[in-house]
C-alpha cells in the first residue's frame, strides 16, 4: 500500500500505528521522504520508500549536475542499507 502524502498525514508514526494492525501489508512511503527520514520510515516497518525531488532536483537537471545526482543517489543507498543492517541486528 503506498501511503502518500505521508509526511504530511503524520510520516513516520502513521507508518508505525498502520504496521500494528497490519504487520503483512507492505507500506511504501511517499511524500516528504527526505535523506534524515529515509531510514527512519524503513525502521518504522515500511517496506520501501519513494523520494522524488529531493532525490533529483530540477535544479540539478536544469544545469546538468550529473555528480550531484550521483551523489545524492549514493547517500540515499548507504541510508536504506544503515536501515536494513540495523533490522537484521
Amino acid at each position: 500500500m503506498k501511503i502518500f502524502p505521508c509526511a504530511q498525514v503524520g510520516g513516520v508514526d502513521y507508518v508505525r500505528a498502520l504496521k500494528a494492525p497490519f504487520p503483512h501489508v507492505p507500506i511504501v512511503a511517499a511524500g516528504g521522504v527526505n535523506q534524515q527520514t529515509a531510514g527512519k520510515y524503513l525502521a518504522a516497518g515500511a517496506t520501501a520508500v519513494g523520494i522524488g525531488s529531493d532525490l533529483i532536483p530540477p535544479r540539478a537537471i536544469a544545469v546538468r549536475e550529473g555528480d550531484w545526482i550521483e551523489e545524492l543517489a549514493r547517500r540515499y543507498v548507504h541510508a536504506v542499507k544503515h536501515a536494513r543492517d540495523a533490522e537484521l541486528s
